[in-house]
């Protein structure tokens, strides 16, 4: 058999190179752009993010960001003391960011801002929940 004879005329008959799009990695959002996007709706909560953690979820070593109560966790500052068997039970992780916002909206909606009331000095600065200016 003669070479020629075993080259395909049809070029569909030729292995395909595939196509390559070139796109860019989207940068990973940051704990603060995370919060500002969950809680578009309930921007009060944003101030509270701000407030009680300065938007972080995770310390310089990597591990869950706690407050001064060293029970409050996260972004949000979810006391787990409090809210950690309800956060289990409905299968959440106040140490993941999404957790602890899912968590921190589930909150509001039943408490209001309650939870977050002994840092108000701070969330309420230029709103009109400011108490008695």
């Amino acid at each position: 058999m003669n070479a020629a004879a075993m080259v395909p005329t049809d070029s569909s008959a030729l292995p395909q190179r595939p196509v390559i799009t070139i796109t860019k990695v989207p940068k990973e959002k940051t704990i603060k752009e995370q919060v500002e996007g969950y809680f578009a709706d309930i921007p009060i909560l944003i101030k509270v993010a701000q407030c009680e953690s300065r938007f972080r979820q995770y310390d310089a070593k990597g591990e869950v960001f706690r407050g001064v109560v060293p029970a409050d966790v996260g972004v949000m500052q979810i006391n787990e003391r409090y809210w950690g068997d309800t956060a289990d039970k409905l299968g959440i992780d106040l140490h993941t960011t999404q957790g602890n916002m899912i968590y921190a909206r589930y909150l509001y909606q039943r408490e209001g801002l309650r939870p977050w009331m002994s840092s108000s000095y701070c969330w309420t600065k230029g709103t009109e929940l400011a108490i008695n200016k």
